[in-house]
């Protein structure tokens, strides 16, 4: 098996967000632990929902920017960005991903323009799993059926037919693959169903280490091209994709 680069997209820091007594949780520990891993990750302040998402936007940024081209700020977003201010974000450059909680934050239902802007930007949008409505999420890729959506945290709670049905559904929605995922077989049985372009890596930082979720990814009988497609480069493609 060759060497592999690891994009993870599912990373998240902050003070107060779960995780283990040695982890704290920083910018410089997620750092150091990806070192010589993986190449880049997107991550996300965990503990955005509770201040303004500017704020909470400006704090990550600060502390990524010693980690720039290795660490790559989601933004957090509410409906109070409204379409302006989202485009702003696209036209400086800024807003590369961004990420939504459903169940905390309120109005979504009522920010067409919002979500107008984000489908023809194809922005990726990352759902945490413990934020996720599912019907909500089931309404809003009907409505915008461009608009790339990420589920990432995916538990392990094995074979679910909403997760199943929602992939058939949306082919706009993509599930992240991490060890909190760590369903036997469980990589190998929804690629052979789906195929790998709906897949992207994540480490679960900091409730997991990264050397897991590599070495989970990379034992998980899947060939080389599936392995390349998941552990980089969808989540490229994504990326690459944005319209500004």
């Amino acid at each position: 098996m060759s060497c592999l680069d690891f994009f993870g997209v599912d990373a998240a820091i902050g003070y107060g967000i779960p995780a283990s007594p040695f982890v704290q949780a920083t910018a410089g520990d997620l750092y150091k632990r990806l070192e010589g891993l993986l190449t880049h990750t997107l991550v996300r302040l965990g503990t955005a929902p509770n201040m303004s998402a500017d704020l909470a936007n400006t704090w990550l940024r600060e502390q990524l920017a010693p980690y720039t081209g290795h660490l790559i700020p989601v933004d957090f977003l509410t409906p109070q960005v409204g379409s302006r201010g989202l485009q702003q974000m696209l036209a400086d450059g800024s807003l590369r991903a961004a990420w939504i909680n459903l169940q905390v934050t309120p109005g979504w239902w009522c920010a067409e323009e919002v979500w107008n802007v984000l489908e023809a930007s194809r922005i990726p949008i990352l759902f945490p799993y413990s934020s996720l409505d599912w019907q909500q999420l089931d309404r809003i890729l009907t409505a915008w059926p461009a608009l790339p959506a990420i589920v990432c945290d995916l538990p392990r709670i094995g074979n679910n037919a909403v997760h199943a049905a929602m992939l058939r559904r949306h082919p706009q929605l993509y599930y992240t693959f991490s060890t909190l995922y760590s369903v036997y077989g469980g990589y190998q049985a929804l690629v052979r169903e789906f195929g790998a372009t709906r897949f992207v890596f994540g480490t679960a930082y900091p409730l997991s280490e990264p050397g897991a979720a590599v070495t989970g990814l990379l034992y998980a009988g899947l060939t080389q091209n599936e392995l390349e497609m998941i552990a980089v480069g969808n989540i490229q493609r994504l990326l690459m994709e944005v319209k500004r």
